[in-house]
């Protein structure tokens, strides 16, 4: 795996992120063999039957920009590790003007010859840094 090869990954997790924001899901994003904590919650989700979930899903994201940070890249053997902020603009169903979509992410992708399978996706709107208090406010107070 070459420097080059990760930064074309990059660039395609960017167009990815892009048509994502604006309401279209790219192959890139298929989870068949892969999954996904997604920024909204709940268990891991994946395998056959997410492409119609993702496809509602991406439905309610228009007019989008997204701009990636990246904070880290792993490599391990034909493995990439990608930790990163999107830095995204969306209008949502329902909103008149785009708001900021902000998301802490870690995608992790294996090279499959000239492509790239997603193995796992997590995603979380929780960027700003909370108190103990604010976090446990988060949490169910039962088990």
């Amino acid at each position: 795996m070459t420097e080059h090869d990760v930064q074309d990954l990059i660039a395609a997790v960017t167009i990815a992120q892009t048509e994502w924001v604006n309401g279209v899901v790219n192959p890139l994003w298929d989870l068949r063999e892969g999954t996904i904590f997604g920024p909204f919650g709940g268990p891991a989700g994946g395998g056959p039957g997410l492409d119609e979930a993702q496809s509602r899903i991406a439905a309610l994201f228009h007019d989008g920009s997204a701009e990636l940070d990246i904070a880290n890249t792993i490599v391990s053997g034909d493995v990439v590790c990608l930790a990163l902020v999107e830095r995204n603009s969306v209008r949502f169903d329902g909103d008149d003007e785009p708001r900021p979509w902000i998301l802490r992410s870690t995608v992790v992708f294996r090279r499959d010859g000239d492509s790239w399978t997603l193995l796992h996706r997590h995603a979380d709107p929780l960027i700003q840094t909370r108190d103990l208090t604010a976090t446990l406010a988060l949490l169910p107070t039962t088990m």
